[in-house]
């Protein structure tokens, strides 16, 4: 058996034209447990992966907002005078009040508002390899499946910036949050050198390609690398 840990980077590759503006990297961390025969592997283990996108809101709203000001004119008898933001005005002899009304009514709103989706996934391996020594280096071609769970999601609040007077109706996404599954095809290439008999060093360039949707359409594919050491018990 040997154990390997290792920093992973991956850039992703979209076929939907609306994916292809989003944030296209993650980077993320493996611990992996590989059996080892003559000539073969077998490999499992688990790693996190952090990736974000930038996200964009259309907030709908409605707020109580100054219409207009209406002026209304009115008589009064002579001995009564009443002045609530009114002005008196005298004119043969009778007295006329003039109010002033300020009219407010609920109006609707749309404000566009930008923000960062962060995601963190959860991936187990499973990979079947072929291994060939050369002196101190050995190479292992890996092909298998990734199993992929979106295990936290920050996603910004919707209506967050909008004031005590603005009442929040409903939002519409930029784009959509990502799917919570996805299994993966992965293969790649474990160029290893051996400092001794018990540890190596390793570089690894990967392909994977994506069974489902990330997001709503189309499976896309990304290249990566791994870089990281080996312990063999």
């Amino acid at each position: 058996m040997s154990y390997g840990l290792n920093l992973d980077y991956e850039n992703f590759y979209y076929s939907d034209s609306q994916e292809k503006n989003l944030r296209n990297n993650s980077w993320g961390v493996d611990l992996v447990a590989k059996y080892n025969f003559p000539k073969f592997t077998i490999q499992s283990g688990v790693g996190l992966s952090f990736s974000a996108d930038d996200a964009g809101y259309k907030i709908n709203y409605i707020s109580i907002d100054f219409v207009d000001t209406f002026n209304l004119w009115d008589s009064i008898p002579d001995n009564y005078i009443l002045v609530l933001d009114s002005t008196i005005v005298i004119d043969s002899n009778q007295y006329y009040t003039h109010y002033f009304y300020n009219a407010y009514d609920s109006v609707n709103h749309i404000k566009y508002n930008e923000g960062v989706n962060h995601y963190t996934h959860l991936n187990i391996p499973l990979l079947f390899g072929y291994k060939y020594d050369y002196k101190k280096m050995s190479f292992t071609i890996k092909g298998g499946a990734l199993f992929s769970f979106v295990i936290y999601k920050n996603i910004p609040f919707k209506n967050n910036t909008l004031n005590e007077d603005q009442f929040f109706q409903g939002y519409h996404d930029k784009i959509s949050t990502r799917s919570n599954f996805n299994l993966r095809f992965m293969t790649s290439l474990e160029c290893a050198y051996n400092i001794n008999d018990k540890i190596s060093v390793f570089v690894e360039p990967k392909y994977s390609y994506y069974f489902n949707s990330v997001y709503t359409t189309g499976n896309p594919y990304n290249i990566g690398l791994k870089a990281g050491i080996n312990f063999k018990f």
